[in-house]
């Protein structure tokens, strides 16, 4: 649209499309809450630590050519991850 002189429209169409997904996800987010939650209590140390192996594989596999900045990624993340659990 904005390679045919159309640019303005497209924005809008843009902007109008972004708000509609945002209010949907939002909703969304606050109907599964409660059902998530009751998922998060039931996860031990076990399943924690699988995810957590999980989440570094990930990111190895996506860091492509440079390795040390997806060590240190994956380490802010687990940095990150860790605040509030118990010890």
């Amino acid at each position: 649209m904005a390679r045919k002189g159309q640019d303005l429209k497209s924005l809008k169409v843009a902007l109008f499309a972004s708000t509609i997904v945002d209010f949907f996800s939002t909703r969304l987010l606050v109907f599964l809450t409660a059902p998530l939650d009751r998922i998060a209590i039931q996860i031990g140390k076990v399943e924690l630590a699988s995810i957590r192996i999980f989440a570094l594989t990930f990111i190895a596999a996506l860091s492509g050519k440079s390795q040390s900045k997806g060590l240190i990624s994956g380490r802010i993340g687990i940095i990150l991850a860790s605040a509030g659990l118990e010890p």
